[in-house]
């Protein structure tokens, strides 16, 4: 019940929002800020509502590409031939599968000949604006692979925020951007442009 009333509040707040930002009397509703004769004061809050107004739309037109893909706008169905990296783990198992007749005459308490009983599957919608991890990231999977029992393989590089599995560098409007903060991200590991990520 609390969860839906705050749902409720939350599309209130944003309608009230949409109006007070866009309506042709938006002017009265911040008549405050031009008493102060401030220029910079005004810019800053012209500026806080263009964020807004870009904000909302952006708001509004992120469910399109999920939208689409359920309706049939991008063909036939999701594009399985997209590369991506198998962990070792799992090249492993799959390899052994193939040649499943020599893997029976060594020695079974070797970690390799252990079928994967359980897939831990990594989604990672922060930080990952690409197929490629950050430094940081791949290290923490690296050492998480290291420290996972045989049996269980660790799946990864899947973009949770995509329903085609498309990276927000590549194919997007907005993917010059995302390029950007990613150079920028590379050449300087503090960057606040993370936050962003």
């Amino acid at each position: 019940m609390i969860r839906r009333l705050l749902n409720l509040s939350g599309i209130v707040l944003l309608a009230v929002g949409a109006i007070v930002l866009l309506s042709p009397i938006n002017d009265r509703w911040l008549q405050w800020y031009l008493a102060f004769n401030n220029q910079l004061l005004g810019l800053v809050v012209d500026l806080a509502r263009v964020s807004l107004i870009a904000l909302l739309v952006a708001g509004l037109l992120s469910p399109f590409e999920a939208l689409g893909w359920w309706a049939g706008w991008y063909g036939d169905g999701i594009e399985t031939h997209i590369a991506c990296k198998i962990s070792d783990q799992l090249s492993t198992h799959s390899d052994r599968s193939d040649s499943r007749g020599d893997s029976r005459d060594g020695d079974r308490s070797d970690h390799s000949n252990t079928t994967p009983s359980r897939y831990l599957i990594y989604l990672d919608g922060i930080s990952q604006s690409c197929a490629d991890y950050p430094v940081r990231v791949q290290n923490f999977l690296d050492e998480l692979i290291a420290a996972l029992p045989p049996d269980v393989v660790l799946i990864q590089d899947i973009l949770a925020y995509s329903a085609l599995n498309r990276p927000l560098t590549a194919q997007r409007p907005f993917s010059t951007v995302w390029r950007w903060i990613n150079r920028v991200e590379a050449w300087n590991e503090q960057s606040p442009l993370d936050i962003f990520i």
